[in-house]
């Protein structure tokens, strides 16, 4: 049996109502963090729903304009999702050069074409774009958050949430979600139990991962001073620290070099 086919077995034992269920019963045994995996999926049929249909639409396409456009991440995924849906770039480019027009005409309306600069126009023009992609991401983690927590009344919904590998972000907007309800709380605690339980065991494993003879404290004033030297001191532990006379290894370099440069210019 594949990975994916004992995947799709696992994930059939858990009691799905909807194609929600489905997605997210398939993602909690695909290894990492399933909310992340949720996340990056909206991403993409979102990017796929704008290259066919956000184009066209005139409507969107002004609400993407006071969006202020996309973020840097989600500008080139927009461009692989419309090569890999449409083979071009058409769409992508007809999106970008509407975004970019929008933000050209902010930048030359703060003056930045004349000599005198308005300076809260610029700070206008400098807010990061607010990214539709962005938001249709976190709308997407939100549901599958709500949907979880409706799902963890049964056992293997929450066996299988709690043998899962979130991520550490995720899991406190799970913590953050169940908490307005004392009930919901109750449910996901063995959740957060078992997620603290992984996290404090990869700490420690981090924490060992190098031995200690390898790790140096941070440095501090006092440390730095007795490297270097006082201030006033000319001993040339001090001199050297700071550059100011050469070290034991350079002087004998130059001291063989003024002797091989006085021997060849006695043989002259």
């Amino acid at each position: 049996m594949t990975r994916r086919e004992t995947e799709r077995k696992l994930a059939a034992e858990l009691e799905a109502h909807d194609n929600v269920d489905i997605a997210l019963s398939e993602e909690l045994f695909k290894g990492g963090c399933p909310l992340c995996r949720h996340r990056v999926v909206q991403g993409r049929r979102f990017l796929r729903s704008l290259v066919y249909e956000g184009v066209n639409d005139v409507g969107f396409r002004k609400v993407l304009e006071r969006s202020r456009g996309f973020c840097e991440r989600h500008t080139v995924a927009l461009y692989e999702a419309d090569r890999d849906e449409m083979g071009g770039a058409l769409g992508a480019a007809i999106l970008l050069e509407s975004v970019l027009r929008h933000r050209l005409e902010e930048l030359v309306g703060a003056g930045a074409e004349s000599k005198r600069i308005n300076r809260q126009r610029l700070d206008v023009a400098a807010v990061a774009a607010d990214c539709p992609v962005c938001g249709a991401e976190a709308d997407g983690v939100k549901q599958a958050i709500e949907r979880l927590l409706l799902r963890l009344d049964n056992d293997r919904w929450r066996e299988a949430l709690g043998n899962s590998t979130l991520c550490l972000a995720d899991t406190v907007r799970l913590a953050r979600a169940a908490a307005i309800d004392e009930k919901r709380l109750a449910s996901v605690q063995p959740v957060l139990e078992r997620q603290l339980a992984r996290f404090t065991k990869l700490r420690a494993a981090l924490e060992a991962f190098r031995p200690r003879q390898h790790i140096r404290p941070p440095a501090t004033s006092d440390s730095r001073a007795t490297r270097l030297g006082r201030p006033g001191d000319r001993s040339p532990r001090r001199a050297r620290g700071l550059g100011v006379a050469p070290r034991p290894r350079q002087a004998r370099r130059k001291r063989r070099r003024a002797v091989r440069v006085a021997t060849w210019a006695g043989t002259r």
